[in-house]
């Protein structure tokens, strides 16, 4: 059988628990800057895994739905803009895990994701933070290298807590599948019979 939603469950307790875990720790976004590296967060690896891990509209309201509630609170505290670009480049990453990740635990595959989605990241983010003048850079292509130049401190953190949390909540997965969860397990294409 070639179908494999029909033989993955819909309810996907080790995944749903691991996202809530990420969600919680995700929380840490809403701290002051000097408490915690900027941009060192969970969000691309809890887009990229929910993206690989469920289905449907859940893969994608479930981890947006941690960045609203993070960007609604930093909005309320610090007054700080809610842009809409972002939603769309961690939607990348949903779109990364679902396309690339879905049927696999390789390591290889999840640094390639990490990696392809925090570069994504930061061209999309700092293009449209360019094109929106959130910083007064020329609209030439020299301001525009300029505002990528000045993003690359920002790409590092985010760089690394994709790949770290990425490599964790991959991880955990794999182990609990094996340990509790067996309905959960992924089981590479190339295994499937047709």
């Amino acid at each position: 059988m070639n179908d494999t939603t029909s033989t993955t469950p819909i309810w996907r307790p080790a995944a749903l628990g691991l996202i809530a875990v990420l969600a919680l720790i995700a929380m840490i976004r809403v701290l002051p800057d000097y408490m915690r590296p900027m941009n060192f967060v969970p969000i691309g690896a809890l887009c990229l895994f929910a993206g690989a891990r469920l289905r449907g509209l859940a893969a994608i309201v479930l981890p947006l739905s941690v960045l609203l509630l993070t960007d609604v609170i930093l909005w309320d505290q610090r007054g700080y803009p809610i842009e809409p670009m972002t939603y769309v480049a961690f939607g990348v990453y949903i779109a990364l895990g679902a396309g690339l990740l879905r049927r696999t635990e390789s390591p290889t595959w999840v640094t390639g994701a990490a990696f392809t989605g925090s570069i994504l990241f930061f061209v999309i983010t700092n293009f449209y933070a360019w094109v929106a003048q959130a910083m007064p850079y020329p609209q030439t292509f020299a301001g525009l290298m300029t505002c990528y130049e000045m993003g690359i401190p920002f790409y590092t953190a985010t760089f690394m807590s994709d790949l770290m949390f990425s490599y964790s909540v991959f991880a955990a997965h794999a182990y609990l599948t094996r340990a509790a969860f067996p309905q959960e397990q992924i089981v590479p294409q190339m295994e499937m019979t047709s």
